[in-house]
């Protein structure tokens, strides 16, 4: 601030603002991924007991998607991965001693086991079968032969030596995209059926 006075001596002093100015750089990330199919399988794998490799194909059908961002979609950069998830009691038991199968599934979510305890053979935890996941892929593998009903329905009715795994493995979907900045948003899209396994 700068004054003079009646004979023109002049005179002068600052002031300092107690606080800034208010300046901002916002960025916008994307707001919403729209699932507007969910992930499943196609197809149906079936295994003869004990035979190794399961016959016929089964694969992933990867969910429909929007996105909404502010300032664009780089849809080049979006990406789809895939895992397996099985866990628990899969009511199936083997042959050979009658062993509960139970189902595990693999830190990166690409195998399914199903194993059992021999308790005639120490206690010994084995593969009765895997589920494996490779890309888009699904291969079904057995090791042992699985206890199969022979009770007749009926005097009409044959009876049905089909053994299945009943929905209890499914897929997960993760859906990675990026906005026109590079701010990246995900989710996750879960089958809302099991794929199918005949033994």
């Amino acid at each position: 601030i700068s004054v003079t006075d009646g004979d023109n001596d002049p005179l002068s002093t600052t002031s300092t603002s107690q606080s800034g100015g208010s300046f901002e750089f916002v960025d916008t990330d994307p707001t919403a991924i729209i699932v507007s199919q969910e992930v499943g399988f196609s197809g149906s794998l079936s295994v003869v007991e004990a035979a190794g490799t399961a016959t016929g194909s089964l694969s992933i059908v990867a969910p429909t998607y929007t996105v909404t961002a502010v300032d664009g979609h780089d849809a080049a950069n979006d990406s789809v991965t895939y895992k397996l998830l099985a866990s628990g009691d899969s009511d199936l038991e083997t042959t050979d001693g009658n062993y509960a199968i139970s189902l595990s599934t693999s830190d990166d979510g690409q195998t399914v086991t199903g194993q059992y305890t021999d308790t005639a053979d120490n206690n010994t935890v084995k593969t009765a079968f895997t589920i494996s996941l490779s890309g888009t892929t699904v291969t079904l593998n057995s090791a042992v032969a699985l206890e199969h009903s022979n009770a007749q329905e009926s005097d009409t009715v044959t009876e049905d030596n089909t053994l299945d795994l009943a929905n209890l493995v499914t897929v997960e979907a993760t859906i990675s995209v990026t906005d026109g900045d590079n701010d990246p948003l995900s989710t996750t899209s879960t089958s809302q059926s099991g794929g199918s396994f005949e033994f």
